[in-house]
């Protein structure tokens, strides 16, 4: 038979503090999302305490193309979030798959009232994320490998 003694408590009231009425314990997948929205803050920073493993991180992502994508260039890919290219998710480290998911789950997207020309100018310009113009058109051709390679343009 059942234990008698059992008694069915939902999650919400464990987890509240023991002056409600709860256990006062840790919700650790909360605790983990909160953890990880940290580190997405973290890598989202492009300013000049942006941490290593952020420029690590992207070289990760940037590497891992989906088959889609495989004809664009590699040198340029700067950031998933700042430019039009997408990764294969499934292909990365966990911790990174996590952080994407995270991104993916809050809508997270570059979006601002007003931006200054600073951060403006230091947008890539390739693959850029608000770019109206065909990707093809835009990123190829024999004037843009010139821009990319001999003139060693960049941002925008």
């Amino acid at each position: 038979g059942g234990d008698k003694n059992k008694i069915n408590v939902n999650k919400e009231t464990i987890y509240a503090p023991i002056t409600d009425g709860g256990r006062n314990l840790l919700d650790i997948p909360t605790r983990n999302e909160a953890i990880m929205v940290t580190w997405l803050r973290s890598y989202l920073n492009f300013g000049p305490n942006r941490p290593t493993w952020a420029y690590v991180a992207d070289a990760i992502i940037a590497h891992h193309m989906p088959t889609s994508e495989e004809n664009m260039d590699l040198t340029q890919r700067v950031n998933i979030f700042l430019q039009s290219w997408k990764t294969s998710v499934a292909r990365l480290p966990e911790d990174l798959k996590t952080l994407i998911k995270t991104a993916m789950k809050y809508n997270t997207c570059l979006d601002g009232l007003a931006l200054s020309q600073c951060i403006l100018r230091d947008m890539p310009i390739w693959y850029h994320i608000k770019s109206k113009a065909t990707r093809h058109l835009f990123n190829n051709g024999e004037q843009v490998k010139c821009l990319k390679m001999r003139h060693n343009v960049k941002s925008v």
